[in-house]
């Protein structure tokens, strides 16, 4: 059962770059990659709001490896 005052959410990103003509690598490959976040929102009332989060990065970049982190956001209205 999802709560009436939760919502969830997604999104997924990619970025690239083009190759310029006599090149092997794309000329931004340390930026390319896609990045995905998924995470759930429950807002208490007008004035506190609370998400839970996980990223996760996928660089196209030869060598570097996958990463992710949890992140925890909070609004406070005054």
């Amino acid at each position: 059962m999802v709560l009436p005052n939760a919502e969830i959410f997604t999104r997924y990103d990619y970025s690239t770059s083009c190759v310029p003509a006599g090149e092997e690598l794309a000329w931004n490959i340390n930026c390319d990659g896609g990045l995905d976040i998924y995470g759930i929102q429950y807002t208490f009332n007008d004035y506190v709001k609370v998400a839970i989060d996980y990223q996760g990065l996928h660089p196209d970049a030869p060598g570097k490896k996958d990463s992710g982190a949890f992140y925890l956001n909070a609004i406070f209205k005054f």
